[in-house]
């Protein structure tokens, strides 16, 4: 371990605008417009500033973005991003409560997962994404 020499690296990511809209236009020209975009902003779209791609691409007409937690989610509501934003993945008993406040689109594999959503939403209606393991 005395070896071992200790080194600083020093790295980052730029987003380069008109990329993201030459490739959304790209991507939206391929599926056409009966199909609809998922954009993956997860950590941080990847380094490069969720809220930053999010905003690009709502404003090219992107309705719909997914995310890892709800911590993340909830960033981009504070960012006032008004599209769907889906959670990757069932979100834990606790942070149910956050999924509905900041109106996250939760995944759910199981019955229980949807009965706590259910139970939690008093009334408010919660859009999910049902993963079925085939």
């Amino acid at each position: 371990m005395d070896n071992l020499k200790r080194t600083q690296h020093k790295t980052w990511a730029e987003i380069d605008i008109l990329a993201l809209q030459s490739n959304l236009r790209s991507i939206r020209t391929a599926i056409g417009d009966e199909r609809q975009i998922i954009l993956v902003v997860k950590s941080d779209a990847y380094g490069h500033g969720a809220g930053t791609v999010a905003s690009v691409a709502s404003a090219m007409g992107v309705k719909h973005f997914a995310v890892a937690s709800v911590d993340e989610g909830a960033q981009l509501r504070r960012a006032d991003l008004a599209g769907e934003i889906l959670l990757l993945h069932p979100p834990l008993d606790f942070e149910v409560p956050a999924v509905i406040q900041w109106r996250l689109s939760p995944t759910v594999s199981d019955e229980a997962t949807a009965q706590i959503l259910s139970r939690n939403a008093q009334g408010a209606t919660v859009p999910v994404h049902v993963e079925i393991n085939t």
